[in-house]
């Protein structure tokens, strides 16, 4: 099987995915319980299945991840949020997703990074690009996308609470003007030392290796 292509992004994969995922209807993984699901109906107007384990939460479709009950090559698009960190085989989970993609198929997956412990009911991973790339590989076309806050955001998060909306405003708050701090002071000294400046480097570092989580979105 071919190496599949890589793309690096700093583009919404999210807000992409819920663009192109409006044709078809689309397969919920895992988010049935999380009451969601009025949200992804509207997201997704020609209809959205969703699956769940959880019998209490009256899931469309009650049934595993692991063990996806739809036919090979019968699923046109699956959104898959925050599910990955929650189940012991992440592997398993892509490769099901993968067997019921038709060809052509999308699929999006959001992956925590630098993330809290959170039992629901367990936690398991946290993900890095290398790793999004890897559990992806049998794809044909996937692109990756710091979601997002760098560290700087991160770091506002992790001192007021992930889950908390004062953590996500001021990670907003400080994202920009911490990079243009940080950029303006690095170039300076740079320039100073006659080097180049390498602001893309710097700025990968910042954006991309250093965020809560990580939007994919792969194509069969």
């Amino acid at each position: 099987m071919p190496e599949p292509v890589v793309e690096q992004t700093q583009d919404n994969l999210k807000e992409r995915a819920l663009s192109l995922f409006k044709n078809d209807k689309v397969l919920i993984v895992g988010s049935a319980g999380s009451g969601k699901m009025p949200r992804y109906q509207a997201d997704f107007p020609a209809g959205a299945i969703g699956l769940d384990i959880d019998e209490p939460a009256k899931p469309d479709v009650l049934g595993d991840a692991l063990f996806l009950p739809f036919t090979d090559e019968s699923v046109p698009f699956v959104y898959c949020e925050a599910l990955l960190e929650h189940v012991p085989e992440p592997q398993r989970v892509v490769d099901e997703v993968y067997r019921a993609l038709k060809p052509g198929g999308q699929a999006f997956f959001y992956v925590p990074f630098l993330y809290p412990y959170h039992e629901s009911p367990d936690d398991y991973f946290r993900f890095t690009k290398s790793g999004m790339a890897y559990l992806c590989r049998n794809f044909s076309y996937m692109q990756i996308q710091a979601a997002n806050d760098g560290y700087a955001g991160v770091s506002m998060r992790f001192l007021v609470g992930f889950t908390s909306p004062v953590g996500n405003i001021l990670s907003r708050l400080v994202r920009y003007p911490a990079w243009w701090c940080i950029a303006t002071a690095y170039s300076t000294v740079r320039l100073l030392q006659g080097r180049k400046t390498e602001l893309a480097r710097v700025r990968q570092h910042f954006f991309f290796e250093n965020c809560s989580g990580f939007n994919v979105l792969v194509k069969k």
